[in-house]
């Protein structure tokens, strides 16, 4: 496989979406309409490998569990191929910085208010979001975040995610203000049409004016958030067993950002 033959948006998409194969219905769907507005996708790898899965899984409009699974399969398969060794080197003044890091709690909010949100596919279904206990209706909050902890933000599935992003901060004198790094995170996540890790554990990190929001708990997998230095919003995971980055793409501040998740209990 040439690298010129890569399709990186490609990458960029499915690794915004899963680090490790699990997808849901809406998911599929995410995938399917990517390829569907990026013919040039279609065409690269890994385009050139997933799409003719995804034309066959909607050959009948019915996206069926074994179809999941397969798909899942193949998109750890890819993130395998992809896959880089964390051996990088320390920057200088590493020590320095680390001493410096800050931590605090990451929370939802409370928000006295439940929203009907319609999901993705042919029959157009309707999910129940609440605000308040942070729970839904639908497969996948069931199915991946009704045992994580209370206010872990790893409970927001995509209709939670939609719903807080159609709130206001406050809607009444019951309600929490929603503290800035939440908003950014909401919008981020929006803005990439993704939800959030289903991860128990959720923390800001902040060092030298510099913050992320890491994610743990539930798998080997640890979702961080971080804006690059363009500006861009962007998910990166890294695997605590295995010492590598999802689909071999690093952090401005990975070291940093990796000691911090190598010690974690």
């Amino acid at each position: 496989m040439q690298k010129e033959h890569v399709h990186t948006e490609t990458l960029k998409c499915i690794r915004l979406i899963t680090l490790d194969g699990e997808i849901t219905t809406e998911e599929v769907w995410d995938l399917a309409t990517f390829f569907n507005d990026n013919p040039d996708a279609q065409k690269y790898w890994p385009g050139s490998v997933l799409w003719p899965h995804l034309q066959q899984i909607f050959a009948d409009d019915v996206v069926t569990v074994d179809e999941m699974n397969e798909l899942g399969k193949r998109l750890r398969d890819l993130e395998k191929v992809c896959e880089t060794v964390s051996t990088e080197d320390i920057p200088e003044g590493f020590s320095e910085t680390y001493q410096s890091l800050e931590e605090t709690e990451f929370i939802l909010p409370l928000i006295n208010k439940t929203i009907l949100i319609e999901g993705r596919g042919e029959a157009k279904p309707r999910y129940l979001a609440d605000l308040r206990s942070h729970s839904c209706d639908c497969q996948d909050w069931f199915k991946r975040r009704k045992d994580l902890p209370k206010r872990s933000p790893g409970r927001m599935c995509k209709h939670l995610l939609q719903a807080f992003g159609m709130s206001q901060p406050t809607d009444s004198d019951d309600d929490e203000p929603w503290p800035k790094p939440f908003v950014q995170l909401i919008q981020g996540l929006l803005d990439c049409g993704i939800d959030a890790a289903a991860a128990a554990y959720w923390r800001k990190l902040v060092w030298n004016d510099i913050s992320c929001i890491v994610g743990w708990g539930g798998s080997d997998w640890c979702s961080i958030y971080q804006r690059d230095r363009q500006g861009t919003f962007e998910r990166f995971g890294y695997n605590r067993t295995e010492r590598r980055w999802a689909y071999g793409e690093i952090p401005p501040d990975f070291a940093l950002i990796r000691k911090y998740l190598e010690a974690l209990e």
